[in-house]
């Protein structure tokens, strides 16, 4: 069996943003659900799909729709695609179904803004309350391989995500690995049309270097932001990240 992809936990202030968005509780709160994220996993050797954990408690009314922090982003190798389906038994029992019909996780959707943040939206279309505990399995995920056409010139590079606009701030996550001797900077063409600043540096629970940049909408206009990863104390820059920030009448900001 080919193996693909790996399951990875979303940084906790990308949790909190996403919980604080869907239900509005606070970070402290969050942090109490962020603790029972689980990864994926398959129930037998001979499964095909991998389970999706709920983590938190969910009363689910007749008609009603909810979207789920999963807490889990996936790496996944190129070529493939993940695509998330409801579980068999809450579509025989409660008529459950995703509102885009099938999620469709590409594997550049890691590198998006959203840190590529799995977020499942659900529909209860039975008579009755749909209840879920922490820890139980609502979705689950295939891994297929796809191919593409022979003219295909696709050449542009997914930068934004699920709530990358229509915002007043959003937040961009780097990361990494243990010890790199590296850093992440940015700079701003404008600083009247976004607020850039680096509002979170430190470590993960696997000790990966976390920097997490917030841009918060000024005035309406555009502006070119850089995000550098450059070694310390040195002019040498590894690589870039280049946003055209775009800030509306509202102050609501879009990525592009």
């Amino acid at each position: 069996m080919e193996r693909v992809a790996q399951f990875e936990e979303v940084s906790r202030q990308q949790f909190y943003s996403d919980m604080s968005d869907n239900f509005g509780i606070a970070d402290v709160e969050s942090e109490n659900v962020y603790k029972n994220v689980r990864m994926p996993k398959r129930a037998t050797s001979g499964s095909a799909g991998y389970d999706f954990y709920i983590p938190f408690n969910l009363e689910l009314s007749s008609g009603k729709s909810v979207r789920i922090p999963t807490g889990v982003r996936c790496r996944m190798n190129p070529g493939w695609v993940l695509q998330i389906y409801p579980r068999s038994s809450l579509g025989f029992k409660y008529r459950v179904s995703l509102d885009n019909t099938v999620g469709i996780i590409d594997s550049d959707y890691y590198d998006a803004v959203n840190e590529g943040h799995i977020i499942i939206k659900i529909t209860n279309h039975s008579d009755k309350t749909l209840s879920l505990k922490a820890g139980d399995r609502f979705a689950q995920g295939i891994f297929v391989q796809y191919g593409i056409t022979f003219d295909d010139e696709a050449t542009d590079v997914r930068k934004g995500g699920f709530g990358s606009t229509d915002r007043q701030e959003i937040f961009v996550e780097k990361r990494d690995m243990p010890g790199d001797d590296f850093i992440w900077e940015y700079t701003n063409s404008d600083p009247d049309v976004v607020n850039v600043e680096l509002v979170y540096e430190g470590q993960d629970r696997k000790n990966e270097n976390i920097f997490r940049f917030r841009f918060a909408g000024v005035a309406r206009g555009e502006a070119e932001v850089r995000l550098l990863h450059k070694k310390k104390d040195e002019e040498l820059v590894d690589s870039e990240q280049i946003f055209r920030v775009i800030v509306n009448e509202n102050r609501e900001v879009t990525l592009m």
